[in-house]
């Protein structure tokens, strides 16, 4: 390890800030001395966030992907982080999105002159029904953000509440042309498929040629 390197971590180990701000995103980037370590990371830079929000916030979000930021519970620096960059917006618009977070997903747009919100700015302007589906699917394409994953946890996490409608819902911005279905889709629609047999409910928003393919996915399982 360089001398430097072995100075930065006793400053960040005996608490001083900058240091620890610092290290911690070393940490998170991986470097040679200091090996991706997210959890460690996010430890160094708990008390820099009570200093220097706006910078630590921009950290995390500029080296973790919105999945690890949806499981390592960092929404909060992915909001404020949103503020001030356009790659954290995009990230916090894919995540409102899936969620059907209406007023912030309007009060986000606002903030963003890109093509994308400002395509967003004007169908809410005209009173138009924002289709979300085709929004998502150009969010993954045009920004490599993976969508269907973010789907994927936000569904899962409605059926572990018992809450199979609001998976209906979630999983109905997937289509057969979204981008990278995961298997776990496929595998939750199965799920809402069963439930909706056993609760005796109609399954109305889920793209029939999903249902088939899900069908099929767990029919090969099998």
């Amino acid at each position: 390890m360089r001398r430097e390197n072995i100075r930065l971590r006793a400053l960040a180990r005996s608490g001083d800030v900058d240091a620890r701000l610092k290290l911690g995103g070393f940490y998170l980037e991986g470097t040679t001395d200091f090996p991706r370590n997210i959890k460690l990371a996010l430890e160094y830079l708990s008390s820099p966030a009570k200093v220097y929000k706006k910078e630590t916030a921009l950290i995390i979000c500029k080296h973790l992907c919105i999945i690890e930021i949806i499981e390592n519970f960092q929404i909060e620096s992915l909001r404020i982080a949103a503020m001030f960059g356009n790659e954290a917006r995009i990230k916090l618009l894919s995540l409102l999105i899936v969620k059907n977070n209406q007023e912030e997903i309007k009060s986000l747009v606002n903030k963003d002159d890109s093509i994308l919100c400002k395509r967003i700015r004007m169908l809410f302007s005209e009173f138009r029904q924002v289709e979300y589906k085709l929004i998502l699917n150009e969010i993954a394409i045009s920004y490599n953000i993976p969508v269907m994953e973010i789907v994927a946890i936000e569904a899962r996490s409605a059926l572990m509440e018992g809450n199979y409608k609001k998976a209906e819902e979630i999983i109905s911005l997937v289509s057969q042309s979204s981008q990278n279905i995961p298997d776990s889709i496929y595998d939750i629609v199965t799920k809402i498929l069963t439930a909706a047999e056993e609760r005796s409910y109609e399954i109305r928003k889920i793209d029939p040629s999903l249902i088939e393919s899900s069908l099929n996915h767990s029919a090969e399982k099998k």
